[in-house]
């Protein structure tokens, strides 16, 4: 169900109902919250609407509620934050549509300003050199 975006869609158990010479047995499953989910974002301007839908991790949603928006808002801010966007801001909208069976998550995305770092400084009592922890600090970072 995932894979088409059924992100919050359950299998209930199966009913069983037999025909009166009990020699045919008919399975029924019902499908419960089964809406599909559209995404839709504004103002990303880094990265594009495939590489956000990637950061959600839809694959990794177990155990969420019927609205998953806060959750997915989380994963696209923690990308961001990933890959130097420190001003970060997310808000976000949920629509139903009911006779459709859809529901749909709207992202408002200000990324502000890309933060680099320029220098590091590092003092006080360490037991390496300076330079040491700058170096360890740029191979551990996300650019």
């Amino acid at each position: 169900f995932q894979a088409n975006r059924y992100l919050t869609a359950k299998l209930a158990s199966p009913t069983v109902s037999l025909d009166e010479k009990r020699e045919r047995a008919k399975l029924s499953w019902q499908i419960e919250n089964g809406n599909r989910y559209e995404f839709i974002f504004e103002g990303n301007k880094y990265f594009g609407d495939g590489v956000l839908i990637r950061a959600m991790e839809l694959d990794k949603l177990f155990g969420i509620t019927s609205s998953p928006a806060i959750d997915l808002a989380e994963r696209i801010r923690k990308h961001y934050l990933n890959n130097g966007f420190a001003h970060l801001t997310i808000d976000y909208s949920e629509r139903s549509f009911e006779t459709l069976y859809k529901k749909q998550i709207r992202f408002r995305i200000d990324e502000g300003p890309k933060v680099r770092i320029r220098r590091i400084e590092v003092s006080g009592s360490i037991s390496r050199p300076e330079k040491y922890y700058a170096d360890f600090i740029k191979r551990n970072s996300s650019e």
